[in-house]
């Protein structure tokens, strides 16, 4: 089925829109990966069959590239983010599509919730330098993910929602939160 899809140009992509709570402008999209094939299933359970299949590369560049297409009709000063597998953002065939007029534009997420290989964030230094920007989310499902996220040096993070559900109740989970934040808005001062 996998193999289908990408020969049939079934994967295509949705965007959510990113917006900055203090103004209320979009300032980015998600890119939010489909495949357009019956039966109709969530992008995670193919990722899931290419993984097993050995394509997992191939859909996810074919995902990418759908979702470049699209950024040429952003507005300029808007965003792209995409979550990729680390496995596919190391590749070297994955960094070669992204153009350097692009770069800028790109966030490139990862969510704390799949394996984490050490050494990952060297990788990702070619890209870093190119002006590509990175991003986390599931921050705080565990522990672990959290020092990834200090090792990764993401420029947007998107905490646990098991941190965030009644943090305004909770002292604990708000001062967790809270420092997640003030690490975040610090880590992106220093040059």
């Amino acid at each position: 089925r996998v193999e289908l899809a990408l020969q049939t140009g079934a994967v295509t992509t949705a965007f959510q829109p990113i917006v900055e709570l203090e103004s209320g402008r979009v300032i980015g999209v998600e890119a939010q990966p489909r495949v357009a094939m019956l039966p109709s299933r969530p992008y995670d359970a193919w990722c899931a069959d290419a993984e097993a299949t050995g394509l997992l590369l191939e859909l996810e560049l074919a995902a990418f590239q759908a979702a470049l297409r699209a950024l040429e009709r952003l507005p300029a000063d808007r965003f792209l983010e995409f979550e990729v597998s680390q496995s596919t953002v190391q590749a070297t065939t994955f960094q070669k599509t992204i153009r350097r007029s692009a770069a800028g534009r790109l966030v490139l997420g990862t969510s704390m919730l799949s394996p984490v290989h050490h050494g990952s964030e060297d990788a990702l230094a070619p890209l870093r330098d190119r002006g590509v920007r990175f991003s986390v989310s599931d921050a705080g499902a565990d522990l672990g993910s959290l020092d990834h996220v200090v090792r990764l040096s993401p420029t947007f993070v998107r905490i646990d929602a098991a941190l965030t559900d009644h943090v305004e109740r909770d002292p604990s989970r708000h001062a967790v939160v809270a420092t997640v934040a003030a690490w975040t808005i610090e880590a992106q001062a220093v040059p």
